[in-house]
């Protein structure tokens, strides 16, 4: 008898580890070739091993930048020519997937079908130029146009609905300025509760914080400066939170990160610009409980691992986790469901470094994959949850 519990338990061992694998090998990553001729978003199924089997490349029938830099995006490199997070985002509880067409001035909407291939489904204008990040929630969809404010076109978002079968819908009166003509949104995101949608501004220097009013238009932005110079990528601790990263104009040694609350009509600093060493901290991911972020430095070809506490403030964990290859230049940035992994797009081979998440929030590199993607001029990296 005891042999045959032993035996049953041993079994739903397996069973279960057998479960945690599946749900692993279910994990969709995707991202974008920005390609200038045309636009394509790569998909692959991640395994528990941090393995990737490609899925498909899907055409956006819009165009990408190439290696050509939107305005005010950075050094003319090929590297992140979008200067953005958020280019590709999920919507619709994982049912739909939003790409940026930088060259052709357009979003894309593709439904996600089967194992994670995707079918497109619509595409609209984003109603100016250079749109480099989306987020949506619920029904709703704001996306943020650089546009050229040196020829007189101020950067802006823009709204939309997007329906239950896909179809984008433009909100009335829902283009929006940004704090200033020369604001270079960085990213634009919906908090978790969707009341506020949130902008940083690179050309200023600022965090902008808007209302989302009945109907879907938005309030006039609260703008709060930034404690250090760059804001570019953040992510939401909780409802009421977020962690920004800070570039610092890719000078040497000087990124940072700084956290926020809201607070009346915008953000509050709670850290301000915590140094962490390295250069050009620019895609930020927060765990799924909240307790530490991942910052993705550009020029240091590192990530840094920055710790939440109850209070939102930011204390610096590691600041120097290598992504596996010197000078490889991490842009986009996301983690699985439940945090278990760490995707990381490098932005000078096309490859993507993948980690495992330990039970203490430290990264452990699994490999750094070939993706098929070109080696300069990939934009933006999403996972389905």
């Amino acid at each position: 008898m005891n042999r045959l519990l032993k035996l049953s338990a041993a079994m739903g061992t397996v069973l279960l580890l057998g479960s945690a694998l599946a749900q692993h090998a279910r994990t969709v990553v995707y991202a974008m070739d920005n390609a200038a001729a045309a636009n394509h978003v790569f998909a692959w199924s991640a395994d528990a091993h941090g393995q990737l089997t490609s899925i498909g490349q899907f055409a956006t029938h819009g165009q990408g930048t190439g290696t050509t830099e939107t305005p005010g995006a950075g050094p003319v490199d090929g590297i992140d020519p979008l200067g953005s997070q958020g280019s590709l985002t999920l919507a619709g509880n994982g049912h739909f997937l939003l790409a940026v067409n930088a060259g052709s001035n357009t979003l894309t909407v593709f439904r996600v079908v089967g194992n994670g291939a995707l079918h497109f489904v619509d595409m609209k204008s984003t109603g100016g130029t250079s749109p480099v990040s989306v987020t949506a929630w619920n029904h709703m969809v704001y996306v943020a146009n650089v546009n050229d404010p040196d020829n007189g076109q101020p950067s802006m978002l823009a709204g939309f609905t997007l329906s239950n079968s896909g179809r984008l819908s433009n909100i009335p009166n829902s283009s929006h300025a940004l704090s200033a003509s020369n604001a270079r949104p960085s990213q634009v995101a919906f908090s978790p509760d969707g009341r506020r949608v949130v902008v940083t501004e690179r050309g200023t220097d600022a965090i902008s914080v808007f209302h989302l009013m009945s109907g879907g238009p938005l309030s006039m932005p609260a703008v709060t400066p930034s404690p250090r110079p760059g804001p570019f990528g953040f992510d939401f601790a909780g409802s009421g939170r977020l962690v920004v990263s800070e570039a610092a104009g890719g000078d040497p040694g000087a990124a940072s990160a700084s956290s926020y609350q809201f607070s009346g009509g915008g953000a509050e600093v709670i850290s301000a610009g915590v140094l962490n060493g390295q250069t050009a901290s620019c895609w930020t991911n927060v765990s799924p409980h909240g307790d530490r972020a991942y910052v993705s430095n550009t020029g240091s070809s590192t990530v840094t691992i920055y710790g939440i506490g109850t209070d939102g403030a930011l204390t610096l964990i590691r600041p120097d986790v290598s992504v596996g290859a010197a000078m490889s230049a991490p842009i986009d940035a996301s983690l699985s469901a439940g945090g278990g992994q760490f995707f990381q797009l490098l932005g000078s081979t096309g490859q993507i470094a993948v980690f495992h998440v330990t039970a203490t929030g430290d990264l452990l590199l699994l490999g750094v994959r070939n993706t098929g993607l070109p080696t300069l001029g990939t934009q933006g990296l999403t996972v389905l949850r």
